[in-house]
């Protein structure tokens, strides 16, 4: 038992082995690093998704009236379908 536990974990460290590199050149291909536990972009990356952010009053006008419509209704019955729910698995 404990040669196949052991066997396992060489095998886990042996794939960590080879994922680390992977993700460093992934990491260096997206423009992204890690600072303490977030994903940091670069500078141009952000500046990228800044130029490509859409306000509030854009997004209400690009957005067809059918949706506008039904999003409050539905967003309106999630409460009361939650608690229909909880009744009827109790």
């Amino acid at each position: 038992m404990k040669s196949q536990i052991s066997d396992l974990l060489e095998m886990i460290d042996e794939l960590q082995g080879k994922l680390d590199p992977e993700f460093s050149k992934r990491r260096t291909e997206l423009h992204v690093r890690l600072e303490k536990g977030k994903v940091v972009f670069e500078s141009e990356i952000r500046q990228c998704h800044r130029g490509r952010r859409v306000g509030f009053w854009e997004f209400i006008s690009r957005t067809r009236p059918n949706i506008m419509v039904v999003a409050p209704v539905t967003h309106s019955l999630i409460v009361p379908l939650m608690l229909l729910d909880a009744f009827v698995s109790i």
